[in-house]
């Protein structure tokens, strides 16, 4: 290996190669496009609306897409009044896309609350939405 003097052609070209090559690792396998992060925005509004509208999460199995939605408070037959989603980021920690929203539940007494959620989404197939209860 030839030795180069600092500030020489040689030193600043192996230095921009490093730099690329570390860039190009950095870019290669972190993150998803847009047009997925989307997707799992879509598939968790998708689910909060059957939800609103009375449905039940096995509705969402029977679509041309299946969606398997995990909500502990829709399975235990709470009514979900309103929501707001959060837009869709990838967590790269966890390997998964997360989406954010906040829900104004009913429960069976009638008691009304407001809590902020967390949903880790598999694109699939089949697609799961899954509430996690420690993002």
């Amino acid at each position: 290996m030839k030795m180069t003097e600092p500030g020489s052609r040689g030193q600043d070209m192996t230095v921009q190669r490093i730099i690329c090559a570390a860039l190009a690792l950095t870019a290669v396998g972190c993150g998803v496009s847009q047009a997925r992060l989307d997707e799992a925005e879509s598939l968790v509004r998708e689910g909060l609306e059957t939800w609103k509208k009375g449905g039940k999460p096995a509705d969402l199995m029977a679509l041309a897409r299946p969606v398997e939605f995990h909500e502990a408070m829709w399975n235990a037959g709470e009514t979900l009044l309103s929501y707001e989603t959060a837009r869709a980021a990838y967590h790269d920690r966890a390997k998964v896309i997360r989406c954010e929203a906040r829900l104004t539940v009913r429960n069976r007494r009638g008691k009304q609350k407001t809590e902020s959620v967390a949903y880790d989404v598999d694109l699939g197939p089949p697609a799961k939405v899954i509430n996690n209860p420690m993002p």
